[in-house]
């Protein structure tokens, strides 16, 4: 297993530095191959905030190619239409009616 360095990079947030990032280099070799995208690895700064960079290879290099906000769980339809049945009202049925 060999472990590589990830090219130092900011948060898009504060402006932290990130200078010790490491991945496996075979496994992002190997992902990026299968799909031909960039690979996305989840990072934290230490205030917090939540990014996900895409990496891919060139030769034994590893690369960055975009980064951007972590993004929250997803939310299902059922979730909505619970959601808008708290919100109503008692009375908003009469008031439709």
């Amino acid at each position: 297993m060999v472990t590589v360095k990830v090219p130092p990079f900011k948060c898009l947030f504060c402006e932290y530095q990130f200078t010790d990032i490491t991945v496996e280099l075979e496994r992002i070799k190997k992902l990026y191959r299968e799909t031909t995208r960039p690979v996305p690895v989840p990072v934290k700064c230490p205030n917090g905030h939540e990014l996900v960079i895409f990496l891919y290879t060139q030769g034994d290099e590893i690369r960055i190619r975009s980064i951007m906000p972590a993004v929250g769980s997803a939310e299902t339809d059922t979730d909505k239409k619970k959601d808008e049945e708290k919100e109503k009202k008692p009375l908003d049925w009469f008031e439709v009616w």
